[in-house]
């Protein structure tokens, strides 16, 4: 079997898979994680489709999950250093094509985006503290909750839709507040992005409607690429859902948010 992770919640003790034929080996894997006096066989994990919505609210929106009981990993105080270095070297794979752009109708871009989705948004307050780094750029997310997602992403300043490859680590809300004191101690605050963010789902893409503070409204799309999709496929994809939204190319932004408060600010 193969196996894409996509997310792990401690708290639960239950570790997210999607089934998408990605390159991960389940027993390679396993065999990393399986040590430190740690007993079990894989054999003995069951798999399941997941059908609740009792998992991170960032992963609801997703279909056709499997889980695996990762309890044994948690109660016995596994090395946690060495799980997070196996966990960001899974996600390595995660690919997203992006648009971004300023708009200026707020309620009727709203209006349209819940006609594609089909849904009402979810509404997700978040405030992002960023990183000094030499490359890339560093994120924690953190949620109302006090819950928080390390986010490191590259992704090229230019307009249209671009591609991201990230990586992400979930953590509880004192995990949270001891990471957060030691990257400002070790990296150095570059800024702070608050937002209150509605999203959209629509098939594989999420369409955000941001009020940024000190900034004003933003559209942001996320086309989340499935492994045997190309940069030039989620490109269409993302093109066709800006000529629906009504959103023109000369509105489009070419950087994040904190590059704008930036130039803002300075």
């Amino acid at each position: 079997m193969y196996i894409e992770i996509l997310g792990f919640n401690i708290d639960d003790k239950t570790m997210m898979f999607m089934n998408d034929k990605s390159m991960f080996e389940e027993n390679r894997y396993f065999a990393c994680i399986l040590t430190n006096n740690l007993s079990a066989e894989p054999l003995a994990w069951q798999f399941g489709s997941c059908t609740n919505t009792n998992f991170p609210p960032k992963l609801q929106n997703y279909e056709k999950f499997y889980y695996i009981d990762a309890e044994l990993l948690c109660y016995r105080g596994y090395l946690f250093v060495r799980f997070i270095k196996f966990y960001a070297y899974c996600n390595m794979s995660l690919r997203n094509v992006e648009i971004k752009a300023k708009i200026t109708d707020y309620d009727n871009i709203c209006k349209v985006a819940e006609e594609l989705s089909g849904k009402s948004a979810t509404l997700i307050k978040q405030d992002d503290t960023f990183y000094n780094v030499n490359e890339g750029r560093l994120k924690l997310r953190t949620f109302e909750d006090a819950s928080a997602t390390l986010v490191r992403y590259d992704r090229v300043d230019e307009g249209g839709p671009k591609l991201s490859n990230y990586e992400l680590l979930q953590f509880d809300s004192e995990q949270a507040k001891l990471l957060d004191t030691m990257l400002k101690k070790c990296l150095g605050i570059r800024g702070r992005v608050v937002k209150e963010r509605k999203l959209y789902m629509v098939d594989q893409t999420r369409i955000h409607i941001d009020t940024v503070h000190d900034l004003g409204h933003f559209m942001e799309l996320e086309v989340v690429l499935r492994r045997e999709q190309t940069l030039e496929e989620g490109q269409k994809i993302a093109k066709d859902l800006q000529t629906k939204l009504g959103v023109k190319d000369e509105d489009l932004i070419e950087c994040a948010y904190v590059d704008l408060l930036d130039k803002k600010n300075n």
